[in-house]
C-alpha cells in the first residue's frame, strides 16, 4: 500500500457525534455532485436488543485532497481510508468536532479481479450497508 493522503481534514456536513467515531472507524468514499464525500460506518442505537450499523455521511474531501486523488482513481487503485484523528468539541479552541482520514492505495493487479465493496473502494452514490 502506497500512502497517497495523510492526514486530511474532513469538512464536516453530516450530523455524526463525536463518541460515534474514533481512530481506526472504517470509511469509504462515495462520488457526488459536489466532489468527493466521506462517508463512516456508525453503530446507531440498538433496534430492539440488536444493534444497528450503516453508513452515515460526514462530510467532504478538500479540493486539494480530491485532486490528489484523482490520478490514484483514473489508475484504478484500490483505495482504503482510515479515520487517523478525532478531536472532540470540547477539546477543540473553536468548539467544533475536528477529524482527520488518511488514504491509502494499492495499484491495480491485472491478475486479480477487483474487490467491489471493500472498505475505501469507491462507490458510485451512496454505499449501502455493510454486508457481512
Amino acid at each position: 500500500m502506497h500512502l497517497i493522503l495523510d492526514q486530511v481534514a474532513v469538512l464536516l456536513s453530516g450530523n455524526v457525534r463525536a463518541g460515534q467515531i474514533t481512530p481506526g472507524t472504517e470509511a469509504r468514499l462515495a462520488a457526488s455532485a459536489a466532489g468527493m464525500m466521506v462517508m463512516v460506518f456508525v453503530v446507531q442505537r440498538a433496534f430492539l436488543i440488536w444493534p444497528r450499523a450503516v453508513w452515515r455521511p460526514l462530510g467532504m474531501l478538500p479540493d486539494h485532497a480530491t485532486s490528489a486523488l484523482e490520478p490514484a482513481i483514473a489508475s484504478g487503485y484500490d483505495l482504503r481510508l482510515r479515520v487517523v484523528n478525532v478531536t472532540p468539541p470540547y477539546l477543540s479552541q473553536d468548539g467544533v468536532l475536528r477529524v482527520h482520514v488518511s488514504v491509502w492505495g494499492r495499484p491495480p493487479d491485472p491478475s486479480r479481479r477487483p474487490s467491489a465493496g471493500r472498505a475505501g473502494v469507491l462507490h458510485q452514490g451512496i454505499p449501502h450497508r455493510k454486508t457481512a
